[in-house]
Protein backbone atom coordinates (compact mmCIF):
# COMPACT_ATOMS: atom_id res chain seq x y z
CA UNK A 1 0.00 0.00 0.00
CA UNK A 2 1.32 3.44 -0.94
CA UNK A 3 2.49 5.84 1.98
CA UNK A 4 0.29 8.61 2.74
CA UNK A 5 2.33 10.56 4.91
CA UNK A 6 2.75 14.22 5.18
CA UNK A 7 5.88 14.43 6.75
CA UNK A 8 7.31 12.63 3.85
CA UNK A 9 5.76 14.62 1.68
CA UNK A 10 7.04 18.13 2.66
CA UNK A 11 10.34 16.37 3.02
CA UNK A 12 10.95 15.80 -0.37
CA UNK A 13 9.45 19.01 -1.31
CA UNK A 14 12.46 20.34 0.49
CA UNK A 15 15.20 18.01 -0.73
CA UNK A 16 14.12 18.93 -4.41
CA UNK A 17 13.99 22.91 -3.93
CA UNK A 18 17.67 22.25 -1.83
CA UNK A 19 18.83 20.00 -4.77
CA UNK A 20 17.79 23.14 -7.81
CA UNK A 21 19.61 26.02 -5.13
CA UNK A 22 22.66 24.27 -5.38
CA UNK A 23 22.53 24.17 -9.08
CA UNK A 24 21.56 27.50 -9.33
CA UNK A 25 24.72 28.15 -7.05
CA UNK A 26 26.23 26.62 -10.03
CA UNK A 27 25.05 28.52 -12.39
CA UNK A 28 26.23 31.90 -10.22
CA UNK A 29 29.33 30.26 -9.70
CA UNK A 30 30.42 30.74 -13.46
CA UNK A 31 29.81 34.45 -13.06
CA UNK A 32 33.19 36.59 -12.33
CA UNK A 33 31.39 38.64 -9.78
CA UNK A 34 30.42 35.83 -7.81
CA UNK A 35 32.89 33.90 -5.49
CA UNK A 36 33.09 30.25 -6.93
CA UNK A 37 35.23 28.45 -4.19
CA UNK A 38 32.68 29.66 -1.71
CA UNK A 39 29.54 29.00 -3.79
CA UNK A 40 31.40 25.56 -4.79
CA UNK A 41 31.42 24.71 -0.88
CA UNK A 42 28.08 25.71 -0.20
CA UNK A 43 26.42 23.26 -3.43
CA UNK A 44 28.97 20.67 -1.62
CA UNK A 45 27.35 21.00 1.72
CA UNK A 46 23.88 21.25 0.31
CA UNK A 47 24.78 18.01 -1.69
CA UNK A 48 26.08 15.86 1.37
CA UNK A 49 23.13 17.28 3.97
CA UNK A 50 20.62 15.56 1.40
CA UNK A 51 22.09 12.76 0.99
CA UNK A 52 22.89 12.27 5.16
CA UNK A 53 18.82 13.34 5.95
CA UNK A 54 18.08 10.58 3.49
CA UNK A 55 20.34 7.83 4.49
CA UNK A 56 18.97 8.99 7.94
CA UNK A 57 15.56 8.40 6.96
CA UNK A 58 16.36 5.10 5.37
CA UNK A 59 17.36 3.84 8.85
CA UNK A 60 14.28 5.15 10.22
CA UNK A 61 11.58 3.38 7.77
CA UNK A 62 12.74 0.78 6.56
CA UNK A 63 12.20 -2.50 7.88
CA UNK A 64 14.25 -4.94 5.94
CA UNK A 65 17.75 -5.44 7.36
CA UNK A 66 19.46 -6.32 4.44
CA UNK A 67 17.91 -3.58 2.30
CA UNK A 68 18.65 -1.01 4.58
CA UNK A 69 22.40 -1.79 5.07
CA UNK A 70 22.61 -1.50 1.30
CA UNK A 71 20.86 1.49 0.57
CA UNK A 72 22.87 3.15 3.91
CA UNK A 73 26.07 1.73 2.10
CA UNK A 74 25.33 3.16 -1.02
CA UNK A 75 24.57 6.97 0.80
CA UNK A 76 27.89 6.65 2.45
CA UNK A 77 29.66 5.88 -0.78
CA UNK A 78 27.60 8.95 -2.76
CA UNK A 79 29.53 11.18 0.51
CA UNK A 80 32.44 9.67 -0.35
CA UNK A 81 32.32 10.42 -4.05
CA UNK A 82 31.19 14.29 -3.03
CA UNK A 83 34.32 14.55 -0.72
CA UNK A 84 36.67 12.85 -3.90
CA UNK A 85 35.22 15.82 -5.93
CA UNK A 86 36.04 18.52 -3.46
CA UNK A 87 39.27 17.49 -2.60
CA UNK A 88 40.74 17.64 -6.28
CA UNK A 89 38.96 20.93 -7.53
CA UNK A 90 39.33 22.74 -4.04
CA UNK A 91 42.46 21.69 -2.44
CA UNK A 92 44.73 19.45 -4.76
CA UNK A 93 44.23 21.09 -8.31
CA UNK A 94 46.56 19.87 -10.60
CA UNK A 95 49.58 22.16 -11.15
CA UNK A 96 53.63 22.29 -11.36
CA UNK A 97 54.18 19.70 -8.90
CA UNK A 98 54.57 16.09 -9.76
CA UNK A 99 53.27 14.96 -6.29
CA UNK A 100 50.27 16.88 -6.45
CA UNK A 101 49.47 15.94 -10.18
CA UNK A 102 50.08 12.18 -8.74
CA UNK A 103 47.39 12.74 -5.78
CA UNK A 104 44.70 14.44 -8.23
CA UNK A 105 44.65 11.96 -11.15
CA UNK A 106 44.68 8.89 -7.31
CA UNK A 107 40.99 11.19 -6.49
CA UNK A 108 39.68 10.92 -9.97
CA UNK A 109 40.58 7.33 -10.19
CA UNK A 110 38.69 7.27 -6.58
CA UNK A 111 35.38 8.86 -8.64
CA UNK A 112 34.75 5.20 -9.91
CA UNK A 113 35.05 3.51 -6.48
CA UNK A 114 31.11 4.74 -5.77
CA UNK A 115 30.60 4.82 -9.57
CA UNK A 116 30.98 0.76 -9.86
CA UNK A 117 29.90 -0.32 -6.25
CA UNK A 118 26.37 1.96 -5.94
CA UNK A 119 24.99 -0.19 -9.02
CA UNK A 120 25.82 -3.05 -7.28
CA UNK A 121 24.65 -2.87 -4.04
CA UNK A 122 21.01 -1.04 -5.60
CA UNK A 123 21.36 -4.62 -7.42
CA UNK A 124 21.44 -6.45 -4.17
CA UNK A 125 18.75 -4.67 -2.55
CA UNK A 126 16.50 -5.16 -5.33
CA UNK A 127 16.95 -8.92 -4.65
CA UNK A 128 16.23 -8.69 -1.06
CA UNK A 129 12.09 -6.89 -2.10
CA UNK A 130 9.55 -9.57 -1.29
CA UNK A 131 12.19 -11.58 0.47
CA UNK A 132 12.50 -12.64 4.28
CA UNK A 133 15.63 -11.11 6.46
CA UNK A 134 17.76 -13.97 6.19
CA UNK A 135 16.94 -15.38 2.88
CA UNK A 136 19.28 -15.59 -0.77
CA UNK A 137 22.01 -17.56 -1.69
CA UNK A 138 25.77 -17.72 -1.64
CA UNK A 139 25.98 -16.78 -5.33
CA UNK A 140 25.12 -13.32 -4.85
CA UNK A 141 28.55 -12.97 -3.14
CA UNK A 142 30.53 -13.84 -6.19
CA UNK A 143 29.14 -10.47 -7.49
CA UNK A 144 31.62 -8.97 -5.63
CA UNK A 145 34.51 -10.26 -7.01
CA UNK A 146 34.39 -8.12 -11.06
CA UNK A 147 33.28 -5.25 -9.06
CA UNK A 148 36.25 -5.23 -6.64
CA UNK A 149 38.70 -6.79 -10.08
CA UNK A 150 36.97 -2.97 -11.88
CA UNK A 151 38.07 -1.44 -9.03
CA UNK A 152 41.95 -2.51 -8.91
CA UNK A 153 42.16 -1.53 -12.30
CA UNK A 154 41.04 1.91 -12.80
CA UNK A 155 43.10 2.39 -9.37
CA UNK A 156 46.08 0.84 -10.75
CA UNK A 157 45.94 2.78 -14.05
CA UNK A 158 49.20 4.67 -13.49
CA UNK A 159 51.08 1.10 -13.99
CA UNK A 160 49.19 -0.17 -17.28
CA UNK A 161 47.44 2.94 -18.55
CA UNK A 162 44.79 0.02 -19.81
CA UNK A 163 41.48 2.26 -18.37
CA UNK A 164 43.09 6.02 -19.63
CA UNK A 165 46.46 7.15 -21.72
CA UNK A 166 47.70 9.51 -23.36
CA UNK A 167 49.86 9.59 -26.60
CA UNK A 168 52.50 11.97 -25.11
CA UNK A 169 53.65 11.89 -21.57
CA UNK A 170 51.48 10.75 -18.40
CA UNK A 171 52.42 14.25 -16.61
CA UNK A 172 49.54 15.54 -18.75
CA UNK A 173 46.99 12.63 -18.49
CA UNK A 174 44.29 14.90 -16.35
CA UNK A 175 43.67 16.96 -18.86
CA UNK A 176 44.55 14.53 -21.95
CA UNK A 177 44.21 11.45 -22.44
CA UNK A 178 41.67 8.91 -24.15
CA UNK A 179 39.71 5.50 -23.07
CA UNK A 180 40.96 2.43 -22.59
CA UNK A 181 39.77 -1.05 -22.91
CA UNK A 182 39.41 -1.22 -19.06
CA UNK A 183 37.50 2.16 -18.90
CA UNK A 184 34.62 0.74 -20.90
CA UNK A 185 34.59 -2.81 -18.76
CA UNK A 186 33.97 -0.04 -15.93
CA UNK A 187 31.31 1.69 -18.27
CA UNK A 188 29.59 -1.63 -19.36
CA UNK A 189 29.38 -2.60 -15.66
CA UNK A 190 28.03 0.40 -14.52
CA UNK A 191 25.41 0.88 -17.35
CA UNK A 192 24.55 -3.06 -17.10
CA UNK A 193 24.32 -3.19 -13.33
CA UNK A 194 22.14 -0.16 -13.91
CA UNK A 195 19.43 -1.66 -16.42
CA UNK A 196 19.71 -5.52 -14.34
CA UNK A 197 18.29 -3.06 -11.02
CA UNK A 198 15.88 -1.36 -13.56
CA UNK A 199 14.75 -4.63 -15.00
CA UNK A 200 14.92 -6.59 -11.65
CA UNK A 201 12.57 -3.78 -9.67
CA UNK A 202 10.28 -3.57 -12.59
CA UNK A 203 9.26 -7.53 -12.38
CA UNK A 204 9.16 -7.26 -8.77
CA UNK A 205 6.77 -4.16 -8.90
CA UNK A 206 4.69 -6.62 -10.71
CA UNK A 207 4.15 -8.92 -8.17
CA UNK A 208 3.72 -6.58 -4.93
CA UNK A 209 1.70 -3.21 -6.57
CA UNK A 210 -0.86 -1.64 -9.42
CA UNK A 211 0.72 -1.77 -12.60
CA UNK A 212 0.36 2.20 -12.62
CA UNK A 213 2.28 2.22 -9.24
CA UNK A 214 5.25 -0.02 -10.97
CA UNK A 215 5.86 2.58 -13.80
CA UNK A 216 6.94 5.19 -10.97
CA UNK A 217 9.94 4.36 -9.88
CA UNK A 218 10.69 3.90 -13.91
CA UNK A 219 10.05 7.16 -14.97
CA UNK A 220 12.08 8.48 -12.10
CA UNK A 221 15.17 6.45 -12.53
CA UNK A 222 14.37 7.82 -16.47
CA UNK A 223 14.40 11.81 -14.88
CA UNK A 224 17.61 10.72 -13.40
CA UNK A 225 19.56 9.43 -16.35
CA UNK A 226 18.28 12.25 -18.92
CA UNK A 227 19.05 14.80 -15.92
CA UNK A 228 23.22 12.95 -16.30
CA UNK A 229 22.59 12.59 -20.15
CA UNK A 230 22.29 16.36 -20.76
CA UNK A 231 25.02 17.81 -18.96
CA UNK A 232 27.12 15.25 -20.90
CA UNK A 233 25.71 16.52 -24.02
CA UNK A 234 26.42 19.79 -22.96
CA UNK A 235 22.59 20.76 -22.95
CA UNK A 236 22.80 22.30 -19.16
CA UNK A 237 25.26 22.52 -16.96
CA UNK A 238 24.17 23.40 -13.33
CA UNK A 239 24.58 19.88 -12.36
CA UNK A 240 27.28 17.48 -13.38
CA UNK A 241 27.05 13.79 -13.49
CA UNK A 242 28.25 13.09 -10.26
CA UNK A 243 25.09 14.92 -8.35
CA UNK A 244 23.01 13.94 -11.42
CA UNK A 245 23.90 10.23 -10.91
CA UNK A 246 23.45 10.67 -6.81
CA UNK A 247 19.81 13.05 -7.41
CA UNK A 248 18.58 9.65 -10.00
CA UNK A 249 19.82 7.43 -7.27
CA UNK A 250 17.78 9.24 -4.53
CA UNK A 251 14.88 9.57 -6.48
CA UNK A 252 14.64 5.87 -7.35
CA UNK A 253 14.53 4.50 -4.33
CA UNK A 254 12.60 7.05 -2.86
CA UNK A 255 9.27 6.21 -5.37
CA UNK A 256 9.97 2.90 -4.26
CA UNK A 257 9.00 3.72 -0.47
CA UNK A 258 6.17 5.70 -1.66
CA UNK A 259 4.47 3.24 -3.26
CA UNK A 260 5.28 0.82 -0.41
CA UNK A 261 7.04 -1.41 -2.83
CA UNK A 262 9.78 -1.74 0.21
CA UNK A 263 8.02 -2.88 3.69
CA UNK A 264 8.43 0.64 6.29
CA UNK A 265 7.72 1.25 9.93
CA UNK A 266 5.52 4.55 8.68
CA UNK A 267 1.52 4.85 8.77
CA UNK A 268 0.52 3.34 11.88
CA UNK A 269 0.16 7.26 12.97
CA UNK A 270 -2.80 7.14 10.53
CA UNK A 271 -3.94 3.29 11.29
CA UNK A 272 -4.94 4.92 15.06
CA UNK A 273 -6.39 7.79 13.72
CA UNK A 274 -8.67 6.01 11.90
CA UNK A 275 -10.04 3.52 14.97
CA UNK A 276 -13.73 4.00 15.85
CA UNK A 277 -13.08 4.83 19.18
CA UNK A 278 -12.69 7.69 21.43
CA UNK A 279 -8.94 7.24 22.75
CA UNK A 280 -5.56 9.12 23.07
CA UNK A 281 -2.05 7.90 23.50
CA UNK A 282 0.11 10.48 26.05
CA UNK A 283 4.32 9.74 27.01
CA UNK A 284 5.18 9.83 30.19
CA UNK A 285 4.73 13.44 31.14
CA UNK A 286 1.24 13.39 29.78
CA UNK A 287 1.29 15.16 26.75
CA UNK A 288 -0.85 14.08 24.42
CA UNK A 289 1.09 12.09 21.47
CA UNK A 290 -1.74 10.41 19.54
CA UNK A 291 -5.51 10.70 19.13
CA UNK A 292 -8.49 9.20 16.97
CA UNK A 293 -10.84 10.94 14.90
CA UNK A 294 -13.42 10.46 17.71
CA UNK A 295 -11.92 13.09 20.45
CA UNK A 296 -11.25 12.58 23.84
CA UNK A 297 -12.44 15.73 25.50
CA UNK A 298 -10.85 15.30 29.04
CA UNK A 299 -8.22 17.21 30.63
CA UNK A 300 -5.28 16.16 32.43
CA UNK A 301 -6.84 16.18 36.09
CA UNK A 302 -9.34 13.18 34.53
CA UNK A 303 -6.37 11.66 32.79
CA UNK A 304 -4.37 11.58 35.79
CA UNK A 305 -7.20 10.22 37.71
CA UNK A 306 -8.07 7.34 35.52
CA UNK A 307 -4.10 6.23 35.70
CA UNK A 308 -5.49 4.94 39.33
CA UNK A 309 -8.51 3.30 38.17
CA UNK A 310 -11.63 3.85 35.85
CA UNK A 311 -13.15 6.78 35.52
CA UNK A 312 -17.12 7.10 34.75
CA UNK A 313 -17.12 10.38 32.26
CA UNK A 314 -21.19 10.03 32.75
CA UNK A 315 -24.04 7.40 33.28
CA UNK A 316 -22.92 5.33 29.79
CA UNK A 317 -19.00 6.34 29.07
CA UNK A 318 -16.26 4.74 31.17
CA UNK A 319 -12.28 5.96 30.77
CA UNK A 320 -9.91 3.79 30.99
CA UNK A 321 -5.85 3.47 30.68
CA UNK A 322 -3.11 0.66 29.98
CA UNK A 323 0.43 1.30 30.47
CA UNK A 324 2.64 0.76 26.85
CA UNK A 325 6.03 0.80 26.79
CA UNK A 326 7.22 4.82 26.56
CA UNK A 327 3.56 5.95 27.92
CA UNK A 328 -0.40 5.49 28.34
CA UNK A 329 -3.44 4.66 26.43
CA UNK A 330 -6.62 5.94 27.16
CA UNK A 331 -9.59 4.77 25.65
CA UNK A 332 -13.46 5.34 26.25
CA UNK A 333 -15.98 2.22 26.72
CA UNK A 334 -19.29 3.33 25.80
CA UNK A 335 -21.90 1.29 28.21
CA UNK A 336 -25.08 3.02 26.15
CA UNK A 337 -26.21 -0.14 24.53
CA UNK A 338 -26.15 -2.18 27.94
CA UNK A 339 -27.66 0.73 29.92
CA UNK A 340 -30.08 0.78 26.82
CA UNK A 341 -31.27 -2.65 27.29
CA UNK A 342 -31.83 -2.33 31.38
CA UNK A 343 -33.92 0.25 30.99
CA UNK A 344 -35.97 -1.84 28.12
CA UNK A 345 -36.21 -4.62 30.77
CA UNK A 346 -37.42 -2.15 33.52
CA UNK A 347 -40.17 -1.03 31.00
CA UNK A 348 -40.87 -4.72 30.05
CA UNK A 349 -41.36 -4.96 34.01
CA UNK A 350 -43.89 -2.37 34.56
CA UNK A 351 -45.36 -3.36 31.52
CA UNK A 352 -46.58 -7.27 32.93
CA UNK A 353 -47.70 -5.15 35.60
CA UNK A 354 -50.63 -4.29 33.41
CA UNK A 355 -52.95 -7.26 33.03
CA UNK A 356 -54.04 -6.50 29.41
CA UNK A 357 -50.06 -6.58 28.44
CA UNK A 358 -49.58 -9.79 29.95
CA UNK A 359 -49.15 -12.16 27.27
CA UNK A 360 -47.72 -9.69 24.48
CA UNK A 361 -45.02 -9.23 27.47
CA UNK A 362 -44.26 -12.70 27.87
CA UNK A 363 -43.74 -13.53 24.19
CA UNK A 364 -41.42 -10.46 24.57
CA UNK A 365 -39.20 -11.69 27.72
CA UNK A 366 -39.25 -15.27 25.91
CA UNK A 367 -37.50 -13.71 22.67
CA UNK A 368 -35.12 -11.44 24.82
CA UNK A 369 -33.85 -14.82 27.17
CA UNK A 370 -33.31 -16.57 23.94
CA UNK A 371 -31.05 -14.17 22.68
CA UNK A 372 -29.42 -13.42 26.24
CA UNK A 373 -29.41 -17.79 26.54
CA UNK A 374 -27.35 -17.67 23.58
CA UNK A 375 -24.87 -15.07 24.90
CA UNK A 376 -24.86 -16.61 27.77
CA UNK A 377 -24.00 -20.03 26.00
CA UNK A 378 -21.45 -18.57 24.27
CA UNK A 379 -20.01 -16.53 27.20
CA UNK A 380 -19.86 -19.51 28.93
CA UNK A 381 -17.93 -21.67 26.72
CA UNK A 382 -15.48 -18.05 26.01
CA UNK A 383 -15.19 -18.93 30.14
CA UNK A 384 -14.43 -22.46 29.68
CA UNK A 385 -11.74 -21.68 26.78
CA UNK A 386 -10.10 -19.10 28.60
CA UNK A 387 -9.98 -20.34 32.54
CA UNK A 388 -6.54 -22.01 31.76
CA UNK A 389 -4.89 -19.12 30.13
CA UNK A 390 -6.56 -16.41 32.81
CA UNK A 391 -4.99 -19.08 34.98
CA UNK A 392 -1.66 -18.69 33.21
CA UNK A 393 -1.80 -14.67 32.98
CA UNK A 394 -2.51 -14.37 36.49
CA UNK A 395 0.40 -16.32 37.33
CA UNK A 396 2.78 -14.26 35.15
CA UNK A 397 1.43 -11.31 36.74
CA UNK A 398 1.59 -12.36 39.99
CA UNK A 399 5.24 -12.71 39.54
CA UNK A 400 5.71 -8.90 38.24
CA UNK A 401 4.55 -7.92 41.72
CA UNK A 402 7.60 -8.77 43.07
CA UNK A 403 9.99 -8.07 40.70
CA UNK A 404 9.70 -6.39 37.07
CA UNK A 405 10.56 -8.79 34.25
CA UNK A 406 9.59 -7.96 30.69
CA UNK A 407 9.92 -11.26 29.23
CA UNK A 408 6.77 -12.42 32.04
CA UNK A 409 4.88 -9.34 30.65
CA UNK A 410 5.39 -10.45 27.47
CA UNK A 411 4.54 -13.85 27.61
CA UNK A 412 1.32 -12.69 30.06
CA UNK A 413 0.47 -9.92 26.63
CA UNK A 414 1.19 -13.03 24.48
CA UNK A 415 -1.40 -15.15 26.40
CA UNK A 416 -4.08 -12.35 26.32
CA UNK A 417 -3.98 -11.64 22.76
CA UNK A 418 -4.50 -15.40 22.16
CA UNK A 419 -7.60 -15.31 24.46
CA UNK A 420 -8.78 -11.99 23.04
CA UNK A 421 -8.27 -12.76 19.56
CA UNK A 422 -9.72 -16.41 19.93
CA UNK A 423 -12.90 -15.22 21.98
CA UNK A 424 -13.55 -12.54 19.01
CA UNK A 425 -13.23 -15.22 16.33
CA UNK A 426 -15.88 -17.36 18.26
CA UNK A 427 -18.43 -14.14 18.46
CA UNK A 428 -17.81 -13.63 15.00
CA UNK A 429 -18.58 -17.45 13.93
CA UNK A 430 -22.01 -17.06 15.63
CA UNK A 431 -22.84 -14.29 12.94
CA UNK A 432 -20.70 -15.59 10.16
CA UNK A 433 -20.52 -18.97 8.29
CA UNK A 434 -16.81 -17.44 6.24
CA UNK A 435 -14.33 -14.89 7.86
CA UNK A 436 -12.06 -13.59 6.20
CA UNK A 437 -8.55 -15.23 6.23
CA UNK A 438 -7.05 -11.68 7.18
CA UNK A 439 -8.12 -12.09 10.51
CA UNK A 440 -6.11 -15.14 10.97
CA UNK A 441 -3.23 -12.61 10.00
CA UNK A 442 -4.02 -9.99 12.34
CA UNK A 443 -4.54 -12.79 15.19
CA UNK A 444 -1.29 -13.93 14.21
CA UNK A 445 0.53 -10.52 14.25
CA UNK A 446 -0.30 -9.31 17.58
CA UNK A 447 0.87 -12.45 19.33
CA UNK A 448 4.03 -12.54 17.38
CA UNK A 449 4.54 -8.68 18.52
CA UNK A 450 4.81 -9.74 21.83
CA UNK A 451 6.58 -12.59 21.31
CA UNK A 452 9.29 -9.56 19.79
CA UNK A 453 9.02 -7.98 23.27
CA UNK A 454 10.13 -11.08 25.00
CA UNK A 455 13.39 -11.05 22.76
CA UNK A 456 12.21 -13.58 20.16
CA UNK A 457 12.67 -12.55 16.39
CA UNK A 458 9.22 -12.64 15.34
CA UNK A 459 7.02 -11.95 12.10
CA UNK A 460 4.28 -12.54 9.59
CA UNK A 461 3.77 -12.31 6.23
CA UNK A 462 0.50 -12.52 3.43
CA UNK A 463 -1.97 -10.79 2.39
CA UNK A 464 -4.83 -13.29 1.94
CA UNK A 465 -7.91 -11.93 -0.11
CA UNK A 466 -10.42 -15.01 0.78
CA UNK A 467 -12.66 -16.41 3.40
CA UNK A 468 -12.33 -19.36 5.15
CA UNK A 469 -15.11 -21.20 7.04
CA UNK A 470 -15.40 -20.13 10.62
CA UNK A 471 -14.50 -23.10 12.25
CA UNK A 472 -11.83 -23.98 10.24
CA UNK A 473 -10.38 -20.52 10.85
CA UNK A 474 -10.26 -21.38 14.46
CA UNK A 475 -9.06 -24.73 13.92
CA UNK A 476 -5.85 -22.78 12.35
CA UNK A 477 -5.17 -19.87 15.04
CA UNK A 478 -5.39 -22.43 18.02
CA UNK A 479 -2.44 -24.67 15.42
CA UNK A 480 -0.48 -22.18 15.32
CA UNK A 481 -0.74 -21.27 19.10
CA UNK A 482 -0.13 -24.62 20.56
CA UNK A 483 3.08 -24.59 18.27
CA UNK A 484 4.02 -21.75 19.29
CA UNK A 485 3.66 -22.57 23.15
CA UNK A 486 5.38 -25.68 22.49
CA UNK A 487 8.25 -24.27 20.89
CA UNK A 488 8.81 -21.04 23.43
CA UNK A 489 11.06 -22.00 25.84
CA UNK A 490 13.83 -22.67 23.40
CA UNK A 491 12.47 -20.50 20.47
CA UNK A 492 15.40 -17.58 18.94
CA UNK A 493 13.02 -16.88 15.78
CA UNK A 494 10.15 -17.74 14.18
CA UNK A 495 8.89 -16.72 10.84
CA UNK A 496 4.98 -17.34 9.93
CA UNK A 497 3.14 -17.19 6.64
CA UNK A 498 -0.44 -17.76 5.46
CA UNK A 499 -1.00 -18.63 1.94
CA UNK A 500 -3.97 -19.46 -0.10
CA UNK A 501 -4.47 -22.20 -2.47
CA UNK A 502 -7.37 -23.78 -4.76
CA UNK A 503 -9.69 -24.20 -1.80
CA UNK A 504 -7.33 -24.30 0.82
CA UNK A 505 -5.45 -21.98 3.74
CA UNK A 506 -1.95 -22.82 4.80
CA UNK A 507 -0.40 -21.65 7.80
CA UNK A 508 3.31 -22.38 7.55
CA UNK A 509 5.91 -21.77 10.70
CA UNK A 510 9.75 -21.66 10.40
CA UNK A 511 11.39 -21.61 13.34
CA UNK A 512 15.05 -21.67 15.38
CA UNK A 513 16.64 -22.58 18.47
CA UNK A 514 17.34 -25.84 20.01
CA UNK A 515 13.90 -26.92 19.12
CA UNK A 516 12.06 -30.06 20.25
CA UNK A 517 9.62 -31.22 17.63
CA UNK A 518 5.92 -30.58 19.12
CA UNK A 519 3.06 -33.14 19.40
CA UNK A 520 1.65 -33.29 15.74
CA UNK A 521 -0.56 -36.53 16.16
CA UNK A 522 -3.18 -36.59 13.74
CA UNK A 523 -5.75 -37.22 16.22
CA UNK A 524 -5.09 -33.41 18.12
CA UNK A 525 -5.29 -31.53 14.96
CA UNK A 526 -8.60 -33.61 12.72
CA UNK A 527 -9.61 -32.51 9.89
CA UNK A 528 -6.11 -30.41 8.42
CA UNK A 529 -3.32 -32.05 6.65
CA UNK A 530 0.13 -31.34 9.16
CA UNK A 531 3.22 -31.38 8.12
CA UNK A 532 6.66 -30.63 9.62
CA UNK A 533 10.48 -31.48 9.13
CA UNK A 534 13.97 -30.14 10.12
CA UNK A 535 16.79 -28.88 7.73
CA UNK A 536 19.93 -27.13 8.98
CA UNK A 537 19.02 -26.53 12.31
CA UNK A 538 15.16 -24.73 11.21
CA UNK A 539 11.95 -26.19 12.07
CA UNK A 540 9.52 -26.20 9.48
CA UNK A 541 5.82 -26.90 10.42
CA UNK A 542 2.61 -26.36 7.98
CA UNK A 543 -1.32 -26.70 8.91
CA UNK A 544 -3.59 -27.13 6.15
CA UNK A 545 -7.00 -26.37 6.33
CA UNK A 546 -10.04 -26.54 4.09
CA UNK A 547 -11.22 -22.79 2.96
CA UNK A 548 -15.13 -24.28 2.15
CA UNK A 549 -17.91 -23.63 4.60
CA UNK A 550 -18.36 -25.97 7.23
CA UNK A 551 -21.04 -26.06 10.19
CA UNK A 552 -19.06 -27.98 12.93
CA UNK A 553 -18.31 -26.32 15.57
CA UNK A 554 -14.94 -25.16 17.16
CA UNK A 555 -14.40 -25.91 20.84
CA UNK A 556 -11.40 -25.50 23.06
Amino acid sequence: MPYKNRNVARQTALCLMLFVLAGLLRGLGMLPRYPSWLLSQIRSMIYTGIVLFWMFSVSDRVVHTRIRRCLGASGGLCILWLLLRICRYDYFKADHLAQVRHLNRILWYGYYIPQILIPLLGFLAVLCIGRREKEGSRWERLIWLPALALIVLVMTNDLHQLCFYTPGSAEVLETHYVHGIGYYLCAAWIGGMMAIDLILMMHRSRNYVRRRMALIPVAVFLAGFLLALSHEVGLQDLWHFPESFMAGFIWFWESCFQIGLIPGNTGYEAFFKDADMSAVITGQDGEICYRTKKELEVGPDTLAEAMMGPVMLDEDRQLSEADIPGGHVFWVTDFSDVHSVQRALAETERALAEETQLIEAENEIRQRAARVREQELLYDEIRRFSADYLGRIRGELETLETEMVPENLALACFYTAYVKRRSNMMILAREEMLLPVRELVLAVRESLDYLNYRGIAASVSGRPEGSIAAGELIRLYDFFEAVAEALLPSLSSLLVSVNEGEGTVQLKLMADGPLQPPDLSPERYEGMQIAAFEEDGTLYISGTAAAGASGEEVRP
